[in-house]
């Protein structure tokens, strides 16, 4: 099981807005397939669900935790999807899981309720991934119903409200065009909208766009500016709400508060914002096979930044962003689907 760790490397950044920048470049690297994925599965014994991924061959994994929302990635490297792959719903412990085929790995994603344990076992080629749920742990295998949205002016500020059941589950937000787009995917969910489009005259925000694919409700959210991009999102059960504007999180005492974890598309450039209240944070960052890790210590994440944020549908060397709490610092992970350089 492959853990994230701190990085050697430290330094003391001063950045234009109080913010971070990396430029992960891309660097083609050929992939090289020895052993395919045949299927996926689920099984269920005596109330404990298992996944398998069935193998052609045994050979090397990675499993990797994640949280917001949280679940399991297991993956191949060398490995390929076989054709009629896909999803599959979940049953017991397990949401959903979702294969990937990456450059230069297979990877399979495996969305957990809360509370979910799991172990991992080789059964022959085959990995059988365990899942228990724990006590009194929620067991609901509904996803986010979207029945409400609008968009208010408060100030400066311009929030996008959004009211339903389960909005606080298994979604990931992020900016592209510039920062003149969010995009929002609320994973497993549905939209009970009367429209599939929304025109408003506010402040940060000209309109909405809802539309469903690959498993998934995705918002398109269109800003007046990219002036406009700085955001903070509070979800709750049974209301989500999207601030626009110059948004003030509350200081952490001693400490560093990382505002916003964004990333922007650009071809063959994929550019990684880092936004702290802070004109020096202290960074350790460092490139491992397959991602790279950024440590902000002695940080906290704004409300809404915990996450992690699926960009496999933007060209370039990155596929996934993580950014979460861990001990009294922040980590922000890119995983990539091949080699970078990295500048800063």
């Amino acid at each position: 099981m492959e853990r994230n760790r701190t990085s050697n490397r430290a330094y003391s950044g001063a950045g234009l807005l109080s913010s971070l920048l990396c430029a992960l470049l891309l660097l083609a690297a050929p992939a090289v397939w020895a052993a395919s994925v045949k299927g996926i599965s689920i099984e269920d014994h005596g109330g404990q669900s298992s996944v398998r991924i069935s193998l052609d061959q045994a050979g090397a994994y990675q499993v990797y935790d994640l949280e917001a929302p949280r679940r399991v990635a297991i993956s191949l490297p060398g490995y390929t999807l076989m054709k009629g792959v896909g999803p599959v719903k979940g049953s017991g412990a397990v949401e959903n899981v979702f294969p990937v085929q990456d450059r230069d790995a297979a990877r399979v994603e495996i969305g957990l309720h809360a509370g979910a344990e799991y172990s991992i076992v080789e059964d022959g080629t085959d990995l059988l991934v365990r899942f228990k749920a724990l006590a009194g742990a929620a067991e609901t295998a509904a996803g986010a119903v979207i029945q409400d949205i609008q968009a208010v002016d408060r100030g400066d500020v311009t929030e996008l409200v959004l009211r339903g059941r389960n909005l606080d589950r298994n979604h990931n937000a992020f900016l592209t065009d510039d920062g003149r787009t969010m995009i929002i995917d609320f994973w497993g969910a549905q939209s009970k909208l009367p429209r599939d489009h929304f025109d408003y005259a506010t402040q940060k925000v000209s309109g909405v766009s809802i539309g469903g694919a690959e498993g998934r409700v995705r918002m398109v959210v269109s800003l007046v500016s990219r002036e406009a991009a700085r955001h903070q999102i509070e979800a709750g059960k049974d209301r989500m709400v999207i601030r626009f504007g110059d948004i003030r999180p509350a200081a952490v005492e001693g400490g560093v508060v990382v505002e916003s974890v964004d990333f922007q598309p650009d071809d063959r450039v994929a550019h990684l914002v880092i936004r702290t209240d802070s004109a020096s944070p202290v960074v350790n960052m460092v490139q491992k096979k397959g991602r790279v890790e950024l440590n902000i210590s002695d940080a906290s994440l704004a409300p809404g930044q915990e996450r992690s944020q699926d960009v496999s549908a933007f060209p370039g060397p990155v596929r996934q962003v993580d950014s979460y709490k861990l001990g009294k610092d922040v980590k922000v992970v890119a995983r990539l689907r091949q080699a970078v350089e990295l500048s800063s």
